[in-house]
């Protein structure tokens, strides 16, 4: 868009349109000529069906655009006490989240805006999913459940091997996380990026 890319694009769109538009109209005038009979519809069918792809493309790429201008959603999800508000606060580089041993401590989302690598990127802290009794914590859970729907990507975090999302988990891109790898006795291979490596592995 900064070099004028975008404009000539729909320069040339708009050129080509109006040449087949000029077309369709000097058959309709002047069907009655010998040149006029050289000019059909099927004739300027492919111009407007080049402009139609092109347009889509455009489309589809301005949701793109649109992301790295306001930035992707990431949110962190997993179950009660397995990292999620100490991952936010390493993210974030200072303490947003309070990380306590209790389970069911975060109640509602936080959230941290990151500058990866010049990509503004929000992290957001969530209730621990479980089965809550607790009505306060059941609404943290529906919340947490809701802003995975709506994210770009979900960290699933696990602290165990199992780092499967629950019931298929959001439905969003998500990616597995092996959470206190530095306090496992014995790490199996599972497919998933492990946030703390231990010294001997």
């Amino acid at each position: 868009m900064a070099s004028g890319e975008l404009s000539r694009q729909f320069d040339r769109l708009s050129n080509s349109l109006l040449g087949a538009m000029a077309q369709v109209e000097s058959m309709l005038d002047f069907s009655d000529m010998e040149d006029a009979a050289e000019i059909s519809v099927d004739s300027v069918l492919p111009i407007v069906r080049e402009a139609e792809e092109v347009l889509e493309a455009m489309l589809q790429g301005s949701n793109l655009s649109e992301r790295l201008r306001d930035g992707l959603i990431v949110v962190i999800a997993g179950a009660p006490n397995v990292g999620k508000s100490t991952l936010l606060n390493f993210l974030a580089k200072r303490d947003i989240a309070i990380v306590s041993p209790f389970p069911g401590t975060t109640r509602d989302s936080l959230e941290a805006a990151v500058d990866l690598g010049g990509f503004p990127v929000t992290f957001v802290d969530t209730a621990g999913i479980r089965e809550a009794l607790d009505p306060i914590e059941a609404e943290g859970v529906a919340r947490a459940i809701r802003r995975g729907l709506s994210a770009d990507l979900v960290l699933w975090l696990s602290d165990n091997d199992d780092v499967t999302a629950p019931n298929g988990g959001t439905k969003r891109p998500t990616l597995a996380v092996r959470t206190k790898a530095d306090l496992a006795t014995d790490l199996m291979k599972v497919d998933c990026l492990f946030q703390r490596r231990p010294e001997k592995a």
